[in-house]
C-alpha cells in the first residue's frame, strides 16, 4: 500500500470510527495514569527530602486554596490587646510545638520530625497571606501536611486572636506583654511520677494531664507563667469540668470526642490536688475566669466576634458557638453547697 493509498484509506474512515478511536485512546491514557498513580503513590509517601520546586509548588497550592476559600475579611481583633494575649496563650499550647516559640519553624519538640517541614510563620509566605487566609488555614487545616484544623477546639474569636498573635510574631504589631515567648517550666521527675494509669483517680488524672500535653502550657504542677498558672478560686467539680470543656482565655476546648467524661473526671481529681488549687502556690497569676451571669457564650458565627470586647476579654471562652458555659461561674466563698 503506497502513500496515496494509505491516505485514501484513513480519509475514508467514517466519523464514528474516529470518535471510537479517540475515546479508546483517552480511556487508555486514563487507565495507564491510574495504574501509575497506584504504583507511585505509596512510594511518594516514603520520600523525606525536598525535590526541586516541590516547596514552591506546595506553597502555591496552599496559597491558592486559602485564597479561594478564605475570603477577604479583615481581622476584627487586630488591634485588641487582650485578644493578642489570648492568641499568645493559644499559640503556646497549640502551635509552638511544631512552629517553635518564635514561629520560625525550628527548635520545637516536633519541628525536626515533620515532613513537609513546619512553616516559618514569622515571615516568608505566611507574612504575605491575608488575615482571612491565615484564619481559614488555622480553622480548617491542610490535607497531606501535619497542619490540623482547630475548628473543634477554638471558636472564630479565638482563631482571630491567634491570627493577631501571628502578626505580632511577624513584627506587624506588638505588645509589651507578648513581645517575648512564654517560658513554661519543664515538668520535674517528681511531677511526672505522680501519673499512674492503675493508681487512684488523681494518679489517673495526672496521666491524662500529661497525655493531653497540659504541661506544655500549665507546667507539671500548674506552675505555668502568668495567667497560665492554675489557681482555682473553687474546687467545685462542675466549674473545673466546664472550663476544660470550654477553654478559657485561649485554652483549647476539649469536647467529649476529644476527652471522655471518665478521663475528664480523673483530670479534675488531679487538678484539685495541685498546690496552687489549695492556695499554696502563691505567686503571680489570675484564677481561671468565670463568665458573668447573663453573658452569652463567647463566639459568634463565621468570622464574627463574640461578646465581651470582641471576644478578646479574659472571661472569653474558646469553645465553638452554642456551647453551654452556664456551669463556668466559680463558686464564691460562702455560697451554697448545692454546686
Amino acid at each position: 500500500m503506497n502513500r496515496l493509498t494509505r491516505l485514501a484509506f484513513w480519509r475514508g474512515r467514517a466519523p464514528g470510527f474516529w470518535r471510537t478511536f479517540l475515546s479508546g485512546g483517552l480511556v487508555g491514557v486514563i487507565v495507564v495514569a491510574g495504574i501509575g498513580a497506584l504504583l507511585v503513590a505509596p512510594w511518594l509517601l516514603t520520600h523525606r527530602s525536598m525535590w526541586p520546586l516541590e516547596r514552591k509548588f506546595g506553597n502555591y497550592a496552599v496559597s491558592m486554596a486559602a485564597r479561594l476559600h478564605g475570603g477577604t475579611k479583615s481581622n476584627p481583633l487586630a488591634i485588641n490587646r487582650q485578644a493578642l494575649e489570648r492568641g499568645q496563650y493559644a499559640y503556646t499550647g497549640s502551635c509552638a510545638q511544631c512552629h517553635g516559640a518564635t514561629g520560625d519553624g525550628t527548635g520545637a519538640a516536633l519541628s525536626q520530625a515533620l515532613f513537609p517541614p513546619a512553616t516559618d510563620l514569622s515571615g516568608g509566605d505566611a507574612a504575605e497571606k491575608s488575615d482571612a487566609e491565615l484564619f481559614w488555614i488555622t480553622k480548617n487545616g491542610l490535607s497531606f501536611t501535619a497542619m490540623p484544623g482547630f475548628a473543634g477546639q477554638y471558636n472564630d474569636d479565638a482563631i482571630w486572636a491567634l491570627v493577631a498573635y501571628l502578626r505580632a510574631l511577624q513584627g506587624k504589631q506588638s505588645s509589651s506583654s507578648t513581645s517575648r515567648p512564654l517560658v513554661v517550666p519543664t515538668p520535674s521527675a517528681e511531677e511526672l511520677a505522680r501519673a499512674g494509669v492503675s493508681g487512684d483517680p488523681a494518679a489517673q488524672g495526672a496521666a491524662v494531664y500529661f497525655a493531653e500535653n497540659c504541661q506544655l502550657c500549665h507546667g507539671g504542677s500548674g506552675n505555668g507563667p502568668g495567667e497560665l498558672r492554675l489557681r482555682f478560686p473553687s474546687q467545685d467539680d462542675a466549674y473545673l469540668t466546664c472550663v476544660v470543656r470550654n477553654g478559657p482565655n485561649g485554652m483549647p476546648a476539649y469536647s467529649g470526642a476529644m476527652l471522655s467524661d471518665e478521663d475528664l473526671a480523673t483530670l479534675v481529681a488531679f487538678m484539685k490536688t495541685l498546690p496552687t488549687a489549695q492556695g499554696q502556690g502563691g505567686g503571680e497569676g489570675r484564677p481561671l475566669p468565670g463568665r458573668p451571669p447573663g453573658t452569652p457564650p463567647a463566639g459568634g458565627g463565621e468570622g464574627r466576634p463574640g461578646p465581651g470586647g470582641g471576644g478578646g476579654g479574659r472571661d472569653a471562652y474558646s469553645s465553638p458557638p452554642g456551647a453551654d458555659t452556664s456551669a463556668c461561674e466559680p463558686q464564691r466563698p460562702g455560697a451554697g453547697a448545692g454546686r
